[in-house]
């Protein structure tokens, strides 16, 4: 991969140049025949890699571990399945649900060019083919740069385990997802992906994201500094409000129950 400093400018036509893939044409995440679970090191430089790397990483995250029609919801944005088109004017870019999730990415890493992310957590149901990633970000806007939010999230990536073909990206030796940057040190390991691998492995692929915030975390986005604080101390009001009514109409709910084993035993 090239270093960021001689990326050349990217063009729309380059941004998804290649020949239209066939339906399955990411490389994989795990190579392994078992379908082995995942774990945080295997997924951190994946996510690194589309939170703070260069836009060819970006692009070549993306193109390896992601399906062309993957779905992406947001709080603030939505990607539905698109299928693979050819516009009559960009005939060099097939346009996909992949290409629109890139440019998310990329307006992502342009509101935010400094950005720190962390994965506490990776749980995998193997039975429903769903990973969970704990996630904590510190997001700058480059309009706000003293206001450094740390924001928690929940990542649901849906996977699809199945057979894999021949990887057309790579040339030989192994892909490497670098972790963000590309720093160095053991977080900027590569997930290994075999170039050209035997086809019909059995490998996964992302075929949804799903960012899941609670309300206190995406209001840092919205209100800097008051935001998040307002709602926790209505949140806590809340709560004073339900402690308070369950106290105050217990004997409603006492004589509700109580009519309902007079019934009970009626019926019996």
């Amino acid at each position: 991969m090239d270093h960021p400093g001689t990326l050349p400018p990217l063009t729309l036509a380059q941004i998804s140049r290649a020949s239209p893939p066939p339906p399955f044409s990411p490389a994989t995440i795990i190579t392994n025949h078992h379908a082995p679970s995942m774990s945080v090191k295997e997924i951190r430089p994946i996510i690194r890699s589309l939170t703070q790397g260069t836009p060819a990483e970006q692009q070549q995250t993306l193109e390896t571990y992601f399906t062309p029609d993957a779905t992406f919801a947001h709080p603030f944005c939505r990607v539905p399945s698109i299928p693979t088109y050819t516009l009559p004017f960009l005939p060099d870019t097939p346009v996909n649900s992949r290409l629109i999730i890139l440019f998310i990415y990329r307006w992502y890493r342009i509101l935010s060019p400094r950005i720190d992310v962390d994965i506490s957590s990776a749980v995998h149901d193997q039975k429903q083919n769903l990973l969970y990633l704990q996630i904590t970000q510190a997001f700058t806007f480059f309009f706000l740069p003293v206001y450094t939010p740390r924001i928690r999230l929940t990542t649901v990536l849906h996977l699809d385990h199945r057979p894999a073909p021949h990887d057309a990206h790579t040339t030989g030796g192994l892909l490497p997802i670098r972790a963000g940057a590309g720093s160095p040190g053991p977080e900027n390991a590569a997930v290994g992906v075999p170039a050209n691998g035997a086809a019909g492995k059995q490998r996964y692929f992302i075929t949804a994201q799903e960012d899941l915030y609670q309300t206190t975390e995406w209001l840092k986005f919205l209100v800097p500094w008051v935001g998040a604080p307002l709602l926790a101390a209505w949140q806590l009001f809340a709560t004073l409000l339900s402690v308070v009514g369950a106290v105050l109409l217990a004997p409603v709910s006492w004589l509700d129950v109580r009519s309902g084993e007079v019934k009970g035993s009626k019926d019996l």
